[in-house]
């Protein structure tokens, strides 16, 4: 494996070993040519090999100087961590003796021991028995890093929350269910502090490096636990929205890079178009934001009259569908509405609401995500609210 090994152990002695798992992307950039799968795996097995050594390992602080050198400035171990009022992590240490070209090869030998090929390809624990059911799953409005200051019903939106959520999502597949999880755009909240169209500014508690950062984690976390459940598991990320801009793009791209290295029975299409025609058990779908990153005047509006249905009736026709079940996020609340060509139906949004939400709306709505069953001859659905 061509590792950037030098670069990797002046990472460590810099900054310590990560609080957590989560933010093993940090040291990506210091790995070589190889997969996300393959960096992750490996940057765990280093932390683990890491952990097992004496807890007061020191790691010598010390500065990057020209032609890969160092100097020196002190010998520090790290005493405390904590996070502070802004988020920001602070850190305390105190000094020992250590003879830093010892701490240099400790790091080193536990980098030359690992064996990455004894790290095992993650493996699909579905035996065969289970449900075999046909099972929709509706997510939308995930609004990664967006921060809910300024709502008046007090509610908070954040990724301690999001996992929460997650969790809840996960919860309602059984084992051996086939899987179609539709991820109906805004995951992510904005660029650059703003919408994709660039009209207002947006209130976040994430950085655009964050977003995506956490964005891939977090659907990482989601496909490892669907993955070790379901028979099998198809994605459709709607990429085409107005809020996130090339984030959630790029977070999607990045999976369906490496999706099948990681996991076997996934498929996951991004959907870059306006409206994406799918079939689930017999019947037809038409996946959309409900509101795109350039073109669109306004967004589709919550119930439609006859202009917007004959618009949708020439989509409609244009792919040839049997009466297809609309279905859409933007508007944040839930609407289910059965037309003479199509039912339309409006996914609530997985995060708290923001306080222009709120304000606006005056929305006490607290998200959730929709549930779909092919049991009977016709889908029913199921709406859980947080």
């Amino acid at each position: 494996m061509n590792i950037i090994k030098q670069e990797l152990i002046n990472f460590l002695v810099k900054h310590g070993k990560p609080k957590s798992w989560k933010k093993t992307y940090d040291l990506f950039p210091y790995l070589g040519e190889i997969t996300n799968k393959q960096k992750s795996d490996y940057v765990r097995l280093l932390f683990k090999n890491i952990t097992k050594m004496s807890s007061d390992l020191a790691l010598t602080t010390k500065e990057i100087v020209p032609n890969d050198t160092t100097k020196v400035t002190s010998n520090l171990v790290l005493k405390s961590r904590w996070q502070g009022p802004s988020g920001d992590w602070l850190e305390s240490y105190k000094n020992i003796e250590i003879d830093s070209q010892e701490q240099k090869v400790s790091l080193q030998e536990i980098i030359n021991n690992l064996d990455f090929k004894s790290i095992p390809v993650f493996k699909n624990t579905f035996k065969g028995e289970g449900s075999n059911n046909e099972k929709l799953i509706c997510i939308t409005d995930v609004h990664l890093g967006m921060s809910a200051e300024g709502n008046i019903f007090n509610k908070k939106w954040c990724l301690e929350e999001y996992y929460k959520r997650l969790d809840e999502v996960i919860s309602k597949v059984e084992k051996g269910d086939n899987v179609t999880l539709t991820v109906l755009g805004d995951f992510t909240d904005g660029l650059k502090g703003k919408t994709a169209r660039g009209g207002h500014k947006l209130p976040q508690n994430l950085s655009d490096e964050e977003m995506f950062a956490e964005g891939l984690t977090s659907l990482v976390y989601l496909m490892d636990a669907l993955s070790s459940i379901s028979k099998k598991v198809t994605v459709y990320f709607l990429i085409n929205s107005n809020h996130p801009g090339v984030t959630d793009h790029n977070i999607s791209k990045s999976i369906e890079k490496f999706h099948k290295n990681r996991w076997k029975n996934i498929n996951w299409v991004t959907c870059g178009d306006f409206i994406t025609p799918i079939e689930i058990s017999g019947h037809d779908y038409l996946l959309t934001h409900g509101y795109d990153d350039s073109l669109m005047m306004r967004g589709l509006p919550r119930f439609y009259a006859d202009k917007e249905i004959n618009k949708l009736r020439n989509i409609i026709d244009h792919y040839n569908l049997n009466k297809p079940t609309i279905l859409r996020g933007d508007l944040h609340q839930y609407t289910n509405v059965d037309y003479d060509y199509f039912q339309d139906i409006i996914v609530p949004a997985l995060s708290s609401p923001s306080g222009w939400i709120s304000i606006n709306f005056f929305s006490r709505n607290n998200g959730g995500f929709l549930v779909g069953t092919f049991n009977e001859q016709k889908p029913s659905y199921t709406l859980f609210k947080f």
